[in-house]
Order: structure tokens, then sequence, then C-alpha cells
């Protein structure tokens, strides 16, 4: 066993911060790094894991999850947004994407809560600090299920009914008062393809603006925490 207490030996002359294989990310047991919740994980390990989980979210959302959604890819989107053409590339199909969301973020929520409990053990303190992470995922799995259990409204929010029509003394037809006041947008129907979209996009939103103030807790507590090897060596 090499004894990385010696000053003069160095694990990786081009990443002199790894101090034996336990700090390279290219020999880290990935499958225990986010399932295994008794484990210990070091700094460089930690840090990598959380990048490749933020990459795996963002791919699936914007991938899979968008592309089921609008049945197109989020830049297509933007475009169509612009031209005023409709660029799609599938048909949506918004319950699937709905149920990869929330498999996907699930499994994501949990890989990341595991990842906090080894690292926080190996820097010696309380593994059930991990229990913060999921709190932004559960924040916006409640926005998704009250927005999709709630009524759904007759037409998408910010649209304008059909004009009302009403009647002078005189018998003759006029738009009613309220469509006097100017312009609005067409009225659009809800439907329950779109309702499953709004639920997503608000429990995304949610999701997003939580996630913020968990990132300094991801940064400047759990991964700054120090390893025994931290206490012998200056690192």
């Amino acid at each position: 066993m090499t004894d990385v207490s010696n000053k003069d030996f160095v694990y990786d002359k081009e990443r002199p911060w790894y101090r034996d294989a336990s700090d390279d990310p290219s020999r880290a047991n990935w499958i225990n790094e986010f399932f295994d919740p008794t484990g210990r994980t070091r700094k460089p390990v930690f840090l990598r894991g959380q990048v490749l989980l933020f990459l795996f979210r963002t791919f699936c959302d914007v991938i899979f999850v968008g592309l089921l959604m609008t049945g197109s890819f989020f830049p297509l989107t933007l475009i169509a947004g612009i031209t005023g053409n409709e660029l799609k590339l599938i048909e949506p199909n918004t319950a699937a994407g709905a149920v990869v969301f929330l498999v996907v973020f699930t499994l994501a929520a949990f890989a990341s809560v595991v990842s906090h409990a080894r690292r926080l053990r190996d820097s010696n303190r309380s593994p059930f600090w991990a229990l913060l992470v999921p709190i932004p995922m559960v924040i916006a799995f409640n926005f998704f299920f009250i927005t999709i259990l709630s009524p759904m409204p007759e037409y998408v929010p910010g649209t304008a009914p059909p004009a009302a029509i009403e009647k002078s003394e005189a018998g003759e037809a006029k738009p009613a008062q309220a469509q006097r006041r100017g312009p609005r947008r067409p009225p659009v129907p809800m439907t329950s393809e779109r309702w499953i979209s709004t639920a997503y996009e608000q429990a995304s939103f949610a999701w997003l603006i939580a996630g913020i103030f968990i990132i300094p807790f991801t940064f400047f507590f759990v991964a700054r925490g120090k390893s025994d090897i931290d206490m012998k060596d200056d690192f």
C-alpha cells in the first residue's frame, strides 16, 4: 500500500492534488458513488459526480422531455418563435414526457443524495445533511401534481374567450364591452396535453429557483469538507 503521507510521493504529476486512487475520478466506481450511501467519497470524485449528474439532467430535460412535450428541440423552438413557422420533428406526447421527467429527476435526485451522503461521511459530518438535496425536487413535484389535479381551465391563460355578443336595445349585435378594451391574443382552447405541458413548465421553473439555494450548500459546505487525509497533509 502506498504511503501517501510521504511528501515526496506524487500520485499524478499532471494533477498533484490527487493524493491517491481515491481522489482519481477515472478510478471511481460510479455505480457505488451514486447508489451505495454507506461508502465515502473524496472531494475530486464528488465534484466530478455532481457535474455528471448535472449533464444527465440537462440532457434528458432538453432533449428527451422537451422533445416529447413540444415535438421539437429547444433551439428549433426558439427559431419557430422568431420566424413564426412550426418546426416539429415528432408528434408531441406530453404524457410520455411527464413520465420521463418524473423518472429521470427522481433517479437523479436519489443519486445526488447518495453522493452527498458519501461526501459528508468522508468529511466526518452527519450524512443526514444530504436530505436537504431533494428539497427542490419535492417542491417541483408538488407544483406538478397540484397543477395536474386542479380544475383545468377552458382556455389557455392569457388568451381571450370567444367574443361575447350582446344585443342592444335596437336589436343590433355588438361586441361585449370587455372586448373593446384593446387587442388580445386569440382564444386557445385548453387541452389535456397543454395542461400537462403547463404543469411541467411550472415544475421545471420551481425546481430551477429552489435549486439555486442548494448550490452553495453543495459547493461550500459539502464539497469543501476535510477528509481524514486532509488532516495529515495541507490540501
